[in-house]
């Protein structure tokens, strides 16, 4: 489907459903960059309990340079009727220092089911917007030995999805307008990939990964 500046002329019997990704403004020492790939997004139909691939390439962004910016992940046309779950799919986190130096992070889960309450009606455009609580999910901890510092990413995200706004793309980011708020949720991980609200890591805790699992001392 089109994504381009102005609003499109939307099929018969579907809604237009903007997916947007944003970060909350941080103040994180030392790093210059987190880089996030989305390798999809879906939506779960309650009409015949089945998910819908929001189909497109991977998206990869960096989540510091989101702030206060609303970034579009993808646009599609969903048929009318309600849905209520979408689900996050994310593969690789890559973390820059200030000194250059580029780590990958540790992702206790790779993908985030987050329930939401949507209605799409014909001719309306709804938007669903991601934002990454970033200091809340990027934590660092001792590799034991020499090999430094570790970074895990256990992703903290605020859902909002809106029925019925006004949304305009322009360059590839968003302006969401107006609209119902249908769904304002927070979601978290926790050091065992265990996704739900008020999950989060442990900032007191610290952790080695050990055969790929994170484990706390």
């Amino acid at each position: 489907p089109p994504q381009s500046q102005y609003i499109q002329e939307i099929p018969k019997n579907t809604g237009r459903v903007v997916f947007a990704i944003t970060d909350l403004a941080v103040n994180l020492d030392n790093i210059t960059a987190v880089n996030i790939t989305i390798d999809s997004i879906s939506i779960h139909s309650t009409m015949n309990d089945s998910w819908i691939n929001i189909s497109a390439p991977q998206k990869s962004v960096d989540l510091l340079q989101l702030q206060s910016i609303n970034e579009l992940l993808y646009e599609s046309y969903l048929p009318e009727g309600n849905y209520n779950q979408v689900r996050l799919d994310i593969s690789n986190v890559w973390v820059v220092d200030w000194s250059g130096n580029k780590k990958k992070a540790k992702l206790p889960s790779n993908t985030l089911k987050i329930n939401i309450d949507l209605e799409v009606t014909e001719g309306t455009t709804s938007s669903i917007l991601f934002d990454f609580i970033v200091d809340d999910s990027l934590h660092a901890t001792g590799g034991g030995g020499n090999s430094g510092v570790v970074y895990i990413f256990a992703p903290v995200i605020k859902l909002t999805a809106k029925e019925k706004a006004t949304v305009e793309i322009v360059d590839g980011k968003v302006n969401i307008y107006g609209g119902i708020v249908k769904t304002e949720a927070e979601i978290g991980v926790d050091e065992r990939g265990n996704v739900g609200s008020g999950k989060k890591m442990d900032p007191t805790k610290r952790f080695s990964i050990q055969s790929g699992m994170l484990i706390p001392y």
